[in-house]
């Protein structure tokens, strides 16, 4: 490869990199005017926000737990949790980040509840006696 044709390929990537930055840029600051919008309760940002948001967290949940209805209720509560709380958000945050922080949080949460019920008594005997009248 010759000098003239690594030096175009170094502008054209440094040319490619700065549109990328712009882009990301330009995507943060809509984000972001969004995301103020959905805080003073424009339902249509918030939808907006939900639409542009709500594959990543229900894949992030469907891989959590391995179970679509499961994911579809885990997202439809964090989605419904951030809407009831989103005016107390102080300023700009990331909010993908804070929604998968938040999955993530409301994923064990219900895991540790699932828990929690299958070591009640009541369960303890109901399985007891599930294995005892399988195994008859």
């Amino acid at each position: 490869m010759n000098k003239d044709r690594l030096d175009e390929l170094r502008v054209s990537g440094f040319v490619q990199a700065q549109n990328e930055c712009k882009d990301k840029g330009v995507i943060r600051r809509r984000e972001e005017s969004v995301f103020r919008r959905a805080q003073t309760g424009d339902v249509d940002a918030f939808e907006e926000l939900y639409k542009t948001k709500c594959r990543a967290i229900y894949n992030l949940c469907v891989r959590a737990t391995g179970s679509a209805a499961a994911a579809e209720d885990l997202t439809y509560e964090l989605f419904l949790d951030t809407f009831r709380k989103i005016q107390s958000f102080g300023n700009y945050l990331e909010i993908s980040s804070y929604l998968r922080r938040a999955a993530c949080r409301l994923i064990v949460r219900k895991h540790r509840i699932k828990q929690q019920e299958m070591n009640t008594p009541e369960m303890q005997f109901s399985m007891t006696c599930s294995t005892k009248s399988a195994r008859s």
